[in-house]
């Protein structure tokens, strides 16, 4: 079974099971720890962006990870 590529947590969520998860399952610290690690705040219900602002969007987040 391949694992998800995200996890969805709340408040109550424990966040030694949450690194448990990254690090057993997805081995995200082999071969080395990732220097960025992105967390979603809030729901995606109304979030859309049309072909401009999506590519803006990716972009800057693109900029952001090589700083």
């Amino acid at each position: 079974k391949i694992p998800a590529e995200y996890v969805r947590l709340t408040e109550d969520d424990s966040v030694d099971k949450c690194l448990e998860l990254m690090s057993n399952f997805w081995h995200i610290m082999e071969p080395e720890p990732p220097n960025l690690v992105i967390s979603v705040v809030g729901g995606a219900k109304n979030f859309k962006l049309d072909g401009r602002n999506r590519s803006i969007f990716s972009n800057g987040l693109t900029k952001v990870m090589f700083v």
